[in-house]
């Protein structure tokens, strides 16, 4: 009884999902469009049970199951484009590596960036994660931050957009 649910599940996710990308490569913005969001979620679910009731058959415990696993799929994309689209340390990193395997001068992202207020914060904590490093002047993009950096770029790519934060 899990796989037609999960197969339910699935479908409209990938429902959302394909539309929300093909939404933002039509008419792309900096505005986030939360609203918009919400409706595709909705149509994502609708197809889900529709999928569920007409094809899959489940029954009505396992519409309740398919309800939460559709809630649980879509906060989950909510947080991850949130995290990776509108991320003020992706796209930080991201800057740092377009410079390559060079090191960039600190206070030539600090001009790029003044206007917000946390930025030396943000360098703070990537440093302590592991992501920079801060030597003297200089911030030095590591192995760990690129390999973000490029899995944030694979995905603001997908969605046709550019990371902004």
């Amino acid at each position: 009884m899990i796989w037609p649910v999960l197969l339910s599940a699935g479908i409209g996710a990938a429902t959302f999902v394909g539309l929300h990308v093909l939404w933002w490569r039509c008419s792309a913005s900096n505005n986030p469009r939360i609203g918009l969001l919400f409706v595709l979620a909705i149509i994502g679910v609708a197809v889900s049970f529709t999928v569920g009731i007409l094809v899959c058959e489940i029954v009505d415990e396992a519409r309740w199951a398919l309800l939460w696993i559709d809630v649980l799929l879509v906060v989950l994309y909510f947080f991850l484009y949130a995290g990776i689209v509108r991320s003020v340390s992706l796209t930080l990193l991201t800057h740092l590596r377009q410079g390559g395997h060079q090191s960039l001068e600190l206070q030539s992202i600090i001009d790029e960036y003044s206007t917000s207020s946390r930025f030396e914060d943000r360098i703070r904590l990537m440093h302590e994660s592991g992501f920079v490093k801060v030597s003297g002047e200089f911030v030095i993009l590591t192995k760990k931050g690129r390999l973000l950096a490029q899995s944030a770029k694979g995905m603001s790519r997908l969605l046709g957009t550019v990371l902004e934060g």
